[in-house]
């Protein structure tokens, strides 16, 4: 589980120690931004960007269990939504690994399927789990059942290089042993008035509390 939080630079420094402080009891350590790329795109992770966007309906990245267009109460986009899952189109983004454990995978590279060009790297990175280069793709089809079906490669340096798809990520996220908390913490709350975040590791039963100043009082 990870956050992205904006500030501004003039905070940047202090903003940093503070959360490496906060962090220290629970062994936080420094992560390299390739390796995070990695591991989220092992776990299937998504992007905003670069696997989904504006133009990508919740059902073609496999989001479409998080919008309940049955509720009662209405949400924007909610028609668009609902017209396009009972569509049922693509593209569709799906789970690639390389065959081959030598070329490396970035973006945008031509995704292969029978020959032909069906599609595109939309993140991609190496995956040390895996011994070779993993990535999401888009694939062209009108049909979702089928879109594992056929012969996949991938165009690297002008060279085909086979390569496997799934609709699964490669790598099956363990939380078991991490459980997340969130409070509004507006005006009552023993933290104030700022959303907090709280992280619980059930095996040492610890947590780390971020109080983070999002909203203007």
């Amino acid at each position: 589980m990870g956050w992205q939080v904006f500030i501004t630079p003039d905070f940047a420094e202090h903003v940093f120690e503070a959360l490496y402080a906060a962090g220290a009891p629970l062994d936080l350590r420094l992560v390299g931004g390739e390796a995070l790329n990695a591991l989220r795109i092992e776990k299937g992770f998504l992007h905003w960007g670069h696997d989904m966007s504006y133009t990508e309906a919740p059902h073609q990245v496999g989001l479409g269990f998080v919008c309940k267009p049955e509720k009662a109460t209405p949400f924007i986009g909610r028609d668009a939504f609902v017209i396009r899952k009972a569509d049922g189109k693509g593209p569709f983004l799906c789970h690639i690994k390389l065959q081959d454990a030598s070329p490396l995978l970035h973006h945008n590279e031509p995704v292969l399927k029978d020959g032909k060009v069906a599609g595109y790297i939309a993140s991609g990175a190496y995956a040390y789990a895996q011994g070779a280069a993993i990535g999401t793709c888009f694939i062209n089809t009108e049909d979702r059942a089928t879109v594992t079906h056929g012969a996949f490669a991938v165009m690297v340096k002008g060279q085909a290089v086979p390569a496997t798809v799934s609709l699964h990520p490669f790598s099956k996220p363990q939380l078991s042993n991490l459980s997340l908390n969130t409070s509004q913490g507006f005006g009552g709350s023993e933290f104030g008035h700022y959303p907090v975040v709280s992280l619980r590791s059930e095996r040492r039963d610890q947590r780390l509390i971020i109080r983070l100043p999002m909203f203007s009082e």
